[in-house]
């Protein structure tokens, strides 16, 4: 995973991009202007998220 790839949470659907990383930890920023909050997880996290289809990769067409 890269700075700039897109994400998709599978609980509340909303989409996500890598804004890079702090602390050893992946920073996820909110591609909905309204929303201000952005999401952290460590990398391990981030592959469980993926794996178990808590995360989705997604590409720009949605």
């Amino acid at each position: 995973m890269k700075k700039g790839d897109r994400l998709r949470t599978a609980w509340d659907g909303k989409h996500y991009e890598i804004a890079g990383y702090w602390e050893g930890r992946v920073v996820l920023s909110p591609l909905d202007l309204g929303e201000e909050q952005c999401l952290m997880f460590t990398k391990g996290e981030v592959g469980q998220l993926l794996a178990t289809a808590e995360l989705m990769r997604v590409g720009c067409e949605w």
